[in-house]
């Protein structure tokens, strides 16, 4: 598919089932039927979970809801939650995951097409809304109009949760790769070197137009008031670096390379920040 411009917005028409039930979507089909026959939750989704106070009392927004587990949760819990995304495909998938709750779920569980930058709902109407690998699919623009309307609907006290991308580790694999490829003159002249994409044979790559750094994130919500914590995520075993950058066959050598070196980088201790994913959670005040 073509390539979209960082100043450009995804067409939702891009999401299509096949994108949802793939395995470049975080939460694998797999993982999909594991919540759908026994419940069990993702672990992205539980992390999430982890981070606000559960009431039944309280109104929960999850963007960009994908299939709905998460809503569909809470809302077995006895939570009202909405999810909402852009595209109708999603949305059709996470109705129809719904039609085959009990009434009591069906109730308290709402899915709606709407656009993050533009939300339909009242001013300080949401205790606490979820925003998991989303970012990094809106443009820089779409973003900050984003937060806005975050900050808009969130009542005081109320939590985001976000989990996107990290820019500092997209663009270091980048350097990495291209050091893999073409030896030390790749840290001598990084733009010559860098390769288009940290994921080469990644089919939905392009749909990644926006990494931002935490303090980019935290500083922005700061300046809304909202008080703020960081958290980021390694990997726990050398294998993962697969998740985020893969080789082909021929490529041993440069796969050895690359996540051996990466594997140092990531466990110095004097690098914490650069991690390939990371929580931000943010609380109104």
């Amino acid at each position: 598919m073509k390539s979209v411009l960082p100043t450009q917005g995804i067409p939702a028409s891009h999401y299509t089932k096949e994108y949802y039930y793939s395995h470049e979507f975080y939460h694998s089909a797999g993982e999909y039927d594991q919540f759908i026959k026994v419940g069990k939750l993702a672990h992205v989704y539980l992390r999430a979970l982890s981070y606000i106070k559960q009431s039944k009392t309280a109104a929960y927004l999850d963007i960009g809801c994908g299939k709905g587990e998460l809503v569909i949760h809470l809302a077995r819990l006895g939570m009202s939650a909405i999810g909402i995304d852009y595209a109708k495909t999603a949305i059709g998938i996470c109705q129809d995951a719904l039609k085959k709750e009990k009434v009591a779920v069906k109730k308290l569980a709402q899915f709606k097409v709407a656009n993050v930058t533009k939300l339909p709902f009242k001013d300080e109407s949401i205790d606490a809304v979820f925003l998991l690998d989303v970012i990094e699919h809106l443009t820089k623009a779409e973003t900050e109009e984003t937060l806005n309307e975050l900050t808009r609907v969130l009542k005081k006290g109320g939590k985001i949760i976000v989990h996107t991308n990290n820019k500092f580790f997209e663009r270091g694999t980048k350097l990495f790769i291209a050091a893999a490829y073409h030896g030390l003159k790749a840290f001598l002249n990084p733009r010559k070197y860098f390769p288009k994409t940290s994921h080469p044979d990644h089919p939905y790559e392009y749909m990644h137009i926006n990494y931002i750094t935490p303090t980019w994130l935290a500083r922005q919500l700061k300046n809304q008031g909202f008080q703020t914590k960081t958290e980021f995520v390694k990997p726990s075993r050398k294998s993962e670096l697969e998740k985020y950058v893969d080789f082909l066959e021929r490529e041993r050598w440069k796969k050895l390379v690359y996540y051996n070196i990466m594997w140092v980088i990531l466990n110095s201790p004097l690098l914490l920040f650069f991690s390939p994913t990371f929580w931000l959670v943010g609380e109104k005040r």
